[in-house]
């Protein structure tokens, strides 16, 4: 692989290499990852460490040559095989070139092969030297790995038992509480079910006591049912009772209102007959008294249009609640109030002639 390729050049390196051992070993590496890209590039990594002695230059350039001989070889043998197809292609008489192209080419492969070989054996004799170095490093690493792996191997084997002691611990713990919880769970069961059970004799119960509530509520129905069926009767008799009294009364107060409308309008007439009386009385009366208050204030020499129209007016009738209107006995005529008050009789007594009381 690329990493072993690594570690090997990495290996090589350090020690003392010459031309003829750096080109066996990039030769080597080449034709074992069989991917010649990959191993010169994995070599080209390692160019950096060997630029600083000058051995490793010329590994370098001698190296880098090498490999353009190589590609140069590769890219040659490429255009001959196309060259090679073109030619079958093109004609059928150059069979004989062809073949004798491919024995050139067959002879080549065979150099380079027995090249191979014989740097394979070289490479070979170093790769040993260098395994027995490497066992001895990997000795005294593993040596080192082990005594390390024990130490751990020894903590992991404590915490391990630490752990697993825990672990049984939780365990115990978790089944203790599993086995609570069942306890708990079973109890709860029969309370549910001892719930259910009574709840169950509850509703029947219950269903039972609603039942026998319905049936009394029926009978109590149908019996108020029949009690209201006869107060309703009884009520229905009574309204026509009522209406039938009602219907009495009203012909009774219908007459009596009749014989009220008729008295009332006979005493309509009767009073009108004694108001028109009473009208003609007071007329005669206050044209007597209007007829002496303009003979006084023609003696006087007053003026005498506000009472002449004063007495064509006459007076309103009593029972309309207006009463006369009279004029002052003295020089200014005024209107005397209607409404007597003590005053107003004060006045009247102090007008009036010496001879009236």
């Amino acid at each position: 692989s690329t990493q072993t390729a690594l570690s090997e050049l990495s290996a090589v390196s350090a020690l003392p290499i010459t031309r003829e051992c750096g080109r066996l070993i990039a030769l080597n590496l080449d034709l074992r990852s069989g991917t010649r890209p990959r191993v010169f590039t994995a070599f080209n990594k390692q160019e950096k460490r060997l630029s600083s002695g000058s051995r490793a230059s010329v590994v370098i350039s001698e190296l880098q040559q090498y490999q353009q001989e190589q590609r140069r070889k590769l890219e040659q043998r490429e255009n001959q095989k196309r060259n090679f197809k073109q030619a079958q292609l093109e004609s059928l008489n150059t069979h004989a070139f062809i073949r004798a192209q491919q024995r050139a080419s067959d002879e080549a492969e065979e150099k380079e092969r027995q090249l191979y070989l014989a740097q394979q054996e070289q490479i070979t004799k170093l790769r040993r030297e260098r395994e027995k170095e490497k066992i001895r490093e990997a000795q005294l690493h593993s040596e080192r790995v082990l005594e390390k792996l024990t130490v751990r191997q020894q903590d992991q084997t404590a915490r391990e038992e630490e752990k697993m002691a825990k672990a049984v611990a939780e365990r115990d713990a978790k089944q203790a509480q599993q086995e609570e919880e069942e306890r708990k769970k079973s109890e709860m069961l029969k309370s549910i079910v001892a719930h259910r059970e009574l709840v169950k004799k509850e509703k029947l119960h219950r269903h039972e006591i609603t039942k026998q509530e319905r049936r009394d509520a029926a009978l109590a129905m149908r019996e108020a049912e029949r009690m209201f069926a006869e107060q309703q009767q009884l009520k229905a008799e009574k309204i026509r009772e009522e209406k039938r009294k009602l219907s009495e009364f009203n012909i009774q107060m219908m007459a009596e209102k009749s014989a009220k409308i008729q008295q009332l309008k006979e005493d309509e007439q009767e009073l009108r007959a004694k108001n028109a009386q009473v009208i003609m009385e007071e007329e005669a009366a206050f044209q007597q008294y209007a007829q002496q208050v303009i003979s006084k204030a023609a003696e006087e020499r007053k003026n005498l249009n506000p009472l002449y129209k004063a007495a064509r007016k006459g007076i309103e009738p009593v029972f309309h609640g207006i009463r006369p209107t009279y004029l002052a006995c003295d020089s200014s005529g005024a209107e005397m109030p209607s409404i007597q008050s003590p005053a107003t009789i004060t006045i009247r007594k102090r007008h009036e002639p010496a001879g009236k009381n």
